[in-house]
């Protein structure tokens, strides 16, 4: 799945994949074309669980997004 996800990731490098690792499963969660409509879809993504134990986030020269992310309360 994650070959997938890179693969369609490298064919189309406007778009900037999302993807949630729960479980050893693997699955798109989505995906845009900016690193701001990203970020936004992550902060709805999360706020929809409440509150979360634990949270990794992996990223590539995004590190204001992801401190955005850890900031935010539910």
């Amino acid at each position: 799945m994650i070959d997938t996800l890179v693969k369609r990731a490298t064919i189309n490098k406007n778009r900037k994949p999302i993807v949630e690792i729960k479980d050893r499963e693997v699955k798109s969660v989505g995906a845009a074309r900016t690193t701001k409509q990203n970020e936004e879809r992550i902060l709805n993504f999360l706020l929809k669980f409440g509150e979360i134990e634990r949270l990794a986030v992996l990223h590539a020269n995004a590190e204001t997004c992801v401190k955005n992310i850890y900031n935010v309360k539910p």
